[in-house]
């Protein structure tokens, strides 16, 4: 599965609020594509390059497809699988709701503080 490229995650992101992503990484940026690991690990990287003493325990992934939870529970990141259009096969390895409508900041934060407490 590939991807989105810089350009057309540029455009979407162009018409979100200011701010709302720090950086982007696209599939033209790694060699290997989900649900390989480089994606999430490089953006790992560049997170962790702004916050000095980041771990990957405290930071989560919300994808919407097989090979992105696959992706970012290999980079070793918290996962959220909310599906889209195709559900997504059990995984006790992962988290999972069915919407993110209602949801809250504190909601996100809970499952990074359960996944840590499980550790």
């Amino acid at each position: 599965m590939t991807m989105s490229e810089a350009a057309l995650a540029e455009e979407v992101c162009s018409r979100l609020p200011a701010g709302t992503f720090s950086f982007l990484v696209t599939g033209d940026m790694v060699s290997r594509g989900k649900p390989h690991p480089e994606p999430y690990q490089l953006a790992f990287d560049r997170l962790a390059a702004q916050i000095p003493g980041l771990a990957k325990g405290r930071v989560l992934a919300i994808e919407d497809s097989f090979p992105g939870v696959t992706s970012a529970r290999a980079a070793g990141l918290v996962t959220l699988g909310v599906p889209h259009f195709v559900p997504l096969p059990p995984d006790d390895s992962r988290h999972e709701w069915d919407t993110l409508a209602g949801k809250t900041a504190a909601d996100l934060a809970s499952l990074v503080h359960a996944e840590a407490a499980a550790r």
